[in-house]
Order: structure tokens, then C-alpha cells, then sequence
């Protein structure tokens, strides 16, 4: 399978000094892309390219912009704290609350296990999603996977958890978020 040609457009750069150009791709299975080359000598010391998506009609779509490099970078900047956060959320739940998770669960059947996790199935995962993933890893390395940040509440949940850095943690990743997410939104702009 192959991307092939369909064309090349050639656009005014944002330093109007130049062009960049855009060339549009199919493939043999009528998926669309494109990739766009900056030929401004200005522009591509400057900018730099971003690509995100939004939705129109209930499709996703993805987009491209030309944005300053020092955005870029900050954006960057600001996801990596945000990873580096979340990573030692995780070694701190897996440090501190590993062996009083898996005794929480200890002796009880699988079905009781995914209801206290899913309270009642009301959450993900499904009963039959649960089962195939003790089938295919073992319940204690299922549960294991719940010590991350990702699924922070369900611990919290569940061992009725009381912990500063948790709360901290939490609060500087919601942070982190929002700052990326508006940051998103006016490189968006």
C-alpha cells in the first residue's frame, strides 16, 4: 500500500515573504492526508507545524497551522510536566498502596471484584471485558494496573483514601491540564 499524489497547493507563508506548500495524498483506500513543507527560509527557523483535530458534523477531522516555535516548544514543555507528573503519581500509588489494594480484593470472587471496581457495572469495563483480562493477564496484575493515575479515583474509591500528596498531585495535574488545554485553544485561534 502506497500514499499517492493528488496534488500540490502553494500558500503565502505568515511572513508574506514566502510560500509554503501543501501536497494532498490518497491512498488505495480512499483515506486522505496531506503534508505540508515550509519553503520560506524565514518562516521555518520561526514556526514550526501543529496538527490537531476538531470535529464538523460528527466527523473528526485533522488540521494543520503554522505556530511560533517558542509556543510549540511551551506547549511541549508544559505536556512533559504534566507525563512527569502523572508517572509519579503512579510510583507513588504502586510504592505506598500495592499490597493493601491487592488484600482489599483477597479471597473474593472475580464478579465481586469487577462490581466493587465498576460499582455495579456502571463503569468501565464491561463483565466480559473484565473476565478476558484475567484470562489473559491474572487478577493480580488486572488490579496492579488500576495503580495508576489514570484510574486514581476508583483506589481512592474503594480504599477510602486520605492522602495530601495524592490531593496534591491530583490538583497539580488539573493544573497542568488546564494550562495545556488553554494554551491549545489559543494556538488554535
Amino acid at each position: 500500500m502506497s500514499w499517492d499524489e493528488m496534488g500540490t497547493r502553494r500558500y503565502s507563508c505568515p511572513c508574506s515573504h514566502g510560500h509554503y506548500v501543501v501536497t494532498l495524498l490518497m491512498d488505495d483506500w480512499n483515506r486522505h492526508d496531506e503534508a505540508w513543507i515550509m519553503e520560506c527560509p524565514n518562516c521555518s527557523e520561526s514556526y514550526g507545524l501543529y496538527t490537531y483535530s476538531s470535529y464538523r458534523n460528527g466527523m473528526s477531522e485533522v488540521r494543520y497551522k503554522w505556530v511560533r516555535k517558542e509556543r510549540l516548544a511551551e506547549l511541549s514543555d508544559l505536556s512533559t510536566k504534566l507525563n512527569q507528573a502523572e508517572k509519579n503519581m503512579t510510583a507513588y500509588m504502586k510504592r505506598e498502596y500495592t499490597s493493601r489494594w491487592l488484600d482489599e480484593f483477597c479471597g473474593q470472587r472475580k464478579k465481586t471484584v469487577w462490581s466493587r471496581i465498576t460499582r455495579e457495572g456502571e463503569e468501565y469495563p464491561s463483565l466480559s471485558t473484565f473476565y478476558h483480562w484475567i484470562r489473559t493477564s491474572g487478577i493480580d496484575d488486572v488490579l496492579r494496573e488500576y495503580l495508576a493515575y489514570r484510574k486514581l479515583s476508583v483506589v481512592v474509591r474503594i480504599l477510602s483514601l486520605r492522602d495530601t500528596y495524592l490531593d496534591e498531585g491530583a490538583a497539580e495535574v488539573s493544573d497542568l491540564e488546564l494550562a495545556i488545554d488553554s494554551l491549545k485553544r489559543e494556538i488554535i485561534r
